[in-house]
């Protein structure tokens, strides 16, 4: 299972490709893509602010839930922000 060391995670949510502040990058995380899902996964368990609903394993609960992920990221193409989205 997935675990957080702390509590919540903020986050700003973009379109693919679309610029937010600091010259940050944000995208849709693709899901089959196994580096990408550990990298998101990490950036979660080590963030100050970490939500379990967040994870990947969340997503998952409902079988009838389609779970997208926009991820922040900097220059260097380091996560720095994200959020999970249910629909």
């Amino acid at each position: 299972g997935h675990t957080c060391k702390n509590k919540i995670l903020s986050v700003k949510y973009g379109n693919e490709g679309y610029n937010i502040s600091g010259g940050k990058q944000s995208e849709i995380l693709d899901l089959q893509d196994e580096k990408q899902r550990k990298e998101y996964t990490e950036f979660l368990e080590n963030h100050e602010r970490c939500n379990f609903q967040q994870s990947l394993e969340w997503g998952k609960v409902k079988s009838f839930w389609k779970n997208e992920v926009v991820v922040a990221e900097d220059e260097k193409q380091n996560i720095v922000g994200s959020l999970s989205v249910l629909e």
